[in-house]
């Protein structure tokens, strides 16, 4: 099988209840990518479920391969435990799984990059990713399930929306004063019906923390000094870098 792990690597944990793993794994990396068409591989764990994904289309030229990263995933075959565990990618780049308690950060970069990553991480012990792992499992039955049921809700909408109008047609009709309340108290029920079942096709935008956290390495890298302090929060990153002995901040909206 062939070995192919993209650029656009995401990895996480996730809470799943028994037999709905890939349910689990794919609402949390559909988020993160803002995407649905994802592929993915995991693993179960004490009660929780480690993966990794990738967009779909990533793939699209490498179908049936499998990425050797799996081994970062705890409860895969051949996990070593805590530690970095890195896989060299097309055009000189490596892709990084710092696996620590229940915490697994992803990273790819230059070889350069993906060291500095991994001292920034606290990582004691580094493994090379090089065996059969994993095959990527697209997520297609999972859009196609959620797809199904959304149909079903907005069917059942529209059939009661349907009964609704039904029913305030035959009272309007003995209720003449009334007709014009009645008619638009259903337009505003069904545009509010319509508007709730179209927000659940909505995915959550894609966070930039690991392209923000990327660009303070660099950053770093270009003055020769080393990040020595990171944080994400609500939308805008900031950082700390230590270049030549001296504090430097920066950051991004």
């Amino acid at each position: 099988m062939e070995l192919f792990t993209p650029r656009t690597l995401i990895s996480g944990r996730v809470k799943a209840a028994r037999g709905r793993e890939k349910q689990a794994v794919f609402a949390a990396a559909a988020g993160l990518l803002g995407s649905e068409q994802i592929a993915l591989v995991y693993t179960r764990t004490q009660g929780d479920v480690c993966y990794l994904a990738v967009p779909a289309a990533d793939l699209a030229s490498h179908p049936g391969s499998a990425t050797p990263l799996a081994i970062a995933l705890p409860g895969a075959a051949g996990h070593l435990g805590e530690g970095a565990y890195v896989t060299d990618l097309t055009g000189g780049l490596q892709a990084v799984v710092v696996v620590q308690g229940k915490n697994l950060h992803s990273f790819v970069g230059t070889p350069v990059m993906a060291k500095r990553f991994i001292m920034l991480e606290g990582a004691k012990e580094t493994h090379a990713a090089v065996d059969q792992g994993l095959a990527w499992q697209f997520a297609f039955d999972v859009i196609e399930q959620r797809q199904a049921r959304l149909h079903t809700a907005i069917t059942a909408t529209g059939l009661a929306v349907a009964v609704l109008c039904a029913g305030a047609w035959l009272w309007a009709a003995s209720q003449a004063s009334h007709q014009e309340e009645l008619r638009q108290a259903l337009n505003k029920e069904q545009l509010s019906a319509w508007n709730n079942a179209l927000q659940t096709l909505q995915a959550p935008p894609y966070p930039k923390a690991l392209s923000s956290l990327q660009q303070a390495v660099e950053q770093a890298g270009k003055g020769k000094g080393a990040l020595v302090q990171f944080e994400y929060k609500d939308g805008r990153a900031a950082w700390t870098l230590n270049i030549n002995h001296k504090q430097v901040t920066g950051g991004v909206q």
